[in-house]
């Protein structure tokens, strides 16, 4: 029971007023539908049986027994639809309060968390768990005013007649006992069928993500099968539990029904024996018959106990996790990129991938960033950008950083839209980004130019346009430092020359930063940085590294016939 009533807290927390308005409906419904035996048993036996004992009955009698149902169905009515309104209220507003809470958590988290999970499962937190948390709250008020139900109920049916009362009675025990046996039983179930339900969201979500790969290397029939494993899984738990689910109804079906049979048998054997009247049974078997399906009631919130907790349970394990570290570099008026004593240690690594004791980058100033796979060179943008957690310090210009990662995305919005992300900016100064970015030629040749919409992900756009658009994202952004994480990767080596040319001639005072790999870009930037396994290994000009450092020449020369090769 503790853990019941913590459980309703936790969820309606944030909305007692409306849960509360809702169990007090709920209560004038119980109060009446006691009022209302009284009022059936009146009428059978001053207006029903006179009529048949008598051959007549007086107009007084059937007005006020018309008047006595009417306004007790009124305010009945009246009280379920506030018990029913405000019940939906309390359930959708508290489950918006658990998603809003998984959606907090996740944007307070740093992006390399993001990294180490299944996309769908972190939206199956906030969607499909945030609604099966709050699912007992829809028959919860109607189910706590049972409990006033039955203390009425079993005053007045013991005032009316103590046997049949004790009969009926019997009955509550019963339903306690198979309830509390269903609940026992189901909770497993429910936590299986949740956990499969978030599994199939997240295949389902990565499918659609690799639909390029998966039709690119014909691999539907395997991604078909992958998808029908994890459905049959959650097939098999959701049978499972409603197979369990539907003996627990049919039990409920049994009780009240048996008892009523039983009451019947027994009502008509005290009428015989004169101790009750028709009237007096009538009544009585009208508010056992209305207890029955309370009585239900209950059964189907402590049947929905497990789901929410199954689901409040997943939200929790989310919310529960620590709250990493997100580090911001420090932002000093007319500085480039100041890094000392820079050590970053991923996590589940034993070993730094970037440990850097000295690195100036002057404002205005130019930097390639080169070095081989593994040496850290995407970590170094990411510690920049302020996106991955570091030890050391990291200063950079007042304004910050405008990166642009190796994976570009766009929104599946306007070409304008993906530029500005909600800046203000002219049409003459999205020209002159777009020049920089070599990108002007193919927007204005667009059927919708700036306006035209580029699809999800920017599926409208070539991977070299993608680029290019997203390099004048960054450059529109303005900021005091521009990080290319091998920006230009998707471009031809003329593009490319353009690009990089009017990058290093048309910036100002921005510092440029580039993680390259091709010797033409490099030599145009000038001023370069080898990193070998996380550490600064030379510096100075790309003709100075060639000339002194053999494991750098080696490299260029690498991807210098790599590229003559293809």
């Amino acid at each position: 029971m503790s853990d019941f009533l913590s459980l309703v807290s936790r969820i309606t927390r944030e909305h007692r007023r409306s849960f509360a308005i809702a169990i007090g409906g709920a209560s004038v419904y119980a109060v009446c539908t006691v009022l209302s035996a009284f009022a059936v048993s009146r009428v059978i036996d001053e207006a029903i049986t006179p009529r048949f004992e008598d051959g007549k009955v007086g107009p007084q009698s059937v007005v006020l027994a018309m008047v006595l149902i009417t306004a007790v169905g009124i305010v009945r009515a009246a009280s379920v639809v506030t018990r029913r309104s405000y019940a939906g209220i309390t359930e959708w507003r508290a489950a918006g309060t658990l998603a809003t809470s998984v959606i907090d958590r996740i944007c307070k988290q740093p992006v390399w968390w993001l990294r180490t999970r299944m996309t769908g499962e972190v939206i199956s937190r906030m969607t499909i768990d945030a609604e099966a948390a709050v699912a007992m709250l829809a028959p919860l008020p109607f189910a706590s005013s049972v409990v006033v139900l039955l203390g009425f109920a079993a005053v007045a049916m013991l005032v009316s007649d103590p046997i049949l009362g004790g009969i009926g009675l019997c009955v509550i025990p019963l339903l306690a006992g198979v309830n509390l046996r269903y609940q026992r039983r189901v909770d497993a179930l429910f936590a299986r069928a949740q956990e499969h339900l978030g599994d199939l969201s997240s295949t389902v979500h990565e499918s659609f993500e690799a639909v390029t790969v998966v039709k690119a290397f014909g691999a539907e029939e395997r991604e078909a099968r992958r998808l029908s494993r994890v459905a049959e899984r959650l097939r098999d738990a959701r049978i499972e539990t409603v197979r369990f689910r539907s003996r627990f109804e049919s039990l409920l079906d049994l009780v009240p029904s048996t008892g009523i049979i039983v009451l019947l048998l027994a009502g008509s054997w005290r009428i015989g024996e004169g101790q009750m009247t028709v009237g007096e049974l009538g009544g009585f078997m009208y508010l056992f018959t209305l207890l029955s399906f309370p009585l239900r009631i209950i059964g189907y919130a402590v049947s929905e106990l497990p789901h929410s907790r199954a689901g409040l349970a997943h939200i929790d394990g989310l919310l529960g996790e620590a709250m990493l570290t997100t580090m911001v570099p420090d932002k000093v008026h007319g500085l480039g990129v100041e890094i000392r004593d820079l050590r970053v240690v991923p996590h589940g690594h034993a070993e730094p991938t970037l440990d850097i004791h000295h690195l100036d980058i002057a404002r205005g100033a130019c930097l390639a960033v080169v070095g081989e796979t593994g040496s850290g060179k995407s970590t170094l943008v990411g510690v920049i950008a302020g996106i991955l957690a570091y030890d050391g310090r990291v200063r950079v210009g007042r304004r910050g950083v405008a990166p642009v990662f190796q994976e570009t995305f766009l929104f599946a919005a306007t070409l304008r839209e993906n530029l500005l992300l909600g800046q203000r900016r002219s049409d003459e100064e999205i020209l002159e980004a777009l020049r920089i970015a070599d990108a002007e030629s193919f927007v204005t040749e667009l059927v919708d130019g700036l306006d035209t919409a580029v699809g999800e992900r920017g599926v409208g756009l070539s991977g070299g346009q993608r680029q290019r658009v997203a390099l004048a994202r960054a450059l529109l952004a303005d900021r005091d430092v521009v990080v290319l994480d091998d920006t230009t990767s998707a471009l031809d080596p003329q593009t490319e020359a353009v690009v990089m040319r009017n990058l290093v001639g048309r910036l100002g005072d921005k510092t440029l930063v580039v993680v390259t790999s091709r010797p033409l870009t490099v030599s145009l930037i000038g001023n370069v940085v080898f990193l070998v396994e996380g550490r600064v290994f030379d510096r100075g000009t790309h003709e100075e590294l060639l000339g002194r450092c053999p494991r750098y020449e080696a490299l260029m020369d690498s991807y210098e016939t790599d590229r003559r090769e293809r």
